[in-house]
């Protein structure tokens, strides 16, 4: 395989050792992860919770995540969500 296009969250990259390319031009739009919430059915409370995993959740997270559920782990996600909040003391 020479060239493949996968989003930058696919455990396939990792797996594989792909080498992602740098895109100096930003030919590719980014794909950020935002949480949209309904104000008036989320609890305030909740919304804090949101923003402090929003500020530390990054792409590689997202990827080591997608591979626990879908690789050869094949965790619940519930149990990898958990596992990464409390890796990163916030559970």
């Amino acid at each position: 395989m020479q060239v493949v296009d996968l989003y930058s969250t696919t455990p396939a990259i990792t797996q594989n050792n792909f080498v992602m390319l740098e895109d100096p031009k930003n030919m590719i739009p980014a794909q950020q992860v935002l949480p949209i919430i309904n104000t008036k059915r989320v609890p305030e409370d909740a919304h804090a919770v949101l923003n402090r995993i929003s500020a530390v959740l990054t792409t590689d997270d997202l990827r080591s995540l997608n591979d626990e559920v879908s690789g050869d782990k094949k965790l619940d996600p519930s149990t990898a969500a958990a596992n990464w909040l409390k890796g990163k003391g916030l559970l």
